[in-house]
């Protein structure tokens, strides 16, 4: 059966997927569908064009794409819990790698964007400048192994475009997701929060990643992208920045390194994106995220 002009998007709950979905609408009003996890269902009550699963739940998936029958996908589902996906290593391949190549599959006559991640590298030996779209991907993590292969997995659809994100930063529909919503949840009670200065990342707002999408979407780029902020900031970074503009007391806030981390999730290092073939195609540039 012929496709709709509809427009079908993963990961709706996401640090990510909830600005993006929130701008799809925006622009392109009733054609927009969603699919989000079972646990978030209850901040889109009565929504019809909201569906609730994960991605490991192959079938179900199947059937939410029969209903909508989209004209194009945005991928933006998977897991990205560092300590869960450690710990469930085969959990996270189930999700990120099998559940995006059904999400292919599915897909194979509409236009496909993944939205895959700056944890594809190490940055144990960072490069003089920046990670381009022509660097190898070598990641130290669960995450960064299932996204490499989900990213593979993309590749095999003939009208596919991949965006990897520096880190996301802005507030999150439930309050509880990425790195601002997590270090003011402990700075706020005083509770200490040690972050690592020497993990250093492309940051770059939701608000800013929701229009970098759309530029995108609208010239259905394909191959691969990179699309971060042209700053670079550690995540201690972030930390003194909320120290300073919410009057957090600065004594609970400790500086280290992820060397000093023995027991946790393997971390990246300095993972710097140069995006410069982004702003070219889209006409877009992200502002500064922490101003």
């Amino acid at each position: 059966m012929q496709n709709s002009d509809n427009i079908l998007i993963t990961g709706i709950t996401s640090i990510h997927g909830w600005p993006i979905f929130s701008a799809f609408r925006k622009k392109y009003g009733e054609r927009v569908y969603g699919i989000g996890p079972d646990i978030k269902s209850n901040f889109f009550k009565n929504d019809k064009k909201v569906f609730f699963c994960t991605m490991d739940k192959f079938s179900k998936v199947g059937e939410i794409f029969d209903k909508v029958k989209p004209e194009a996908v945005v991928h933006a589902g998977g897991v990205c819990d560092l300590d869960r996906c450690e710990n469930s290593p085969d959990f996270a391949y189930q999700t990120n790698v099998l559940g995006t190549r059904n999400i292919v599959n599915l897909s194979k006559d509409s236009y496909l964007l993944y939205i895959s991640t700056d944890l594809v590298f190490s940055g144990n030996d960072p490069i003089d400048c920046c990670y381009s779209e022509l660097s190898a991907c070598d990641p130290v993590s669960v995450i960064g192994r299932t996204f490499v292969e989900a990213e593979n997995e993309i590749l095999q659809h003939e009208m596919s475009g991949i965006i990897r994100l520096g880190l996301p930063i802005g507030p999150s529909i439930s309050g509880t997701k990425g790195p601002i919503d997590f270090i003011a949840k402990r700075l706020s009670r005083n509770k200490k929060m040690t972050l690592f200065h020497d993990e250093i990342r492309s940051l770059i707002t939701t608000t800013d990643v929701a229009k970098a999408v759309i530029h995108f979407f609208d010239k259905k780029g394909e191959g691969i992208f990179h699309c971060g902020g042209s700053q670079e900031y550690s995540l201690y970074d972030i930390g003194a920045y909320l120290v300073k503009e919410r009057e957090y007391q600065e004594e609970f806030l400790i500086r280290s390194s992820r060397f000093d981390e023995k027991n946790g999730p393997p971390r990246i290092g300095k993972v710097v994106l140069d995006s410069t073939k982004f702003y070219e195609f889209t006409g877009f540039a992200p502002s500064n995220a922490l101003k």
